[in-house]
């Protein structure tokens, strides 16, 4: 389970429960982060495409 390892790694003093929550959370904001600046990265790319 990536999220208990990565729980233990960043929040080694909060709770088992706690942990796996907090870490769920971090790795759902990244995707979604990425997500966006990649559909945004696309539109830029094909706004500029247009141009040329």
């Amino acid at each position: 389970m990536p999220f208990k390892l990565i729980g233990k790694v960043l929040f080694p003093r909060l709770q088992t429960w706690e942990r796996t929550r907090k870490a769920k959370q971090i790795i759902y904001v990244t995707l979604t982060a990425l997500t966006a600046s990649g559909v945004v990265a696309v539109l830029i790319f094909k706004q500029n495409s247009v141009h040329h």
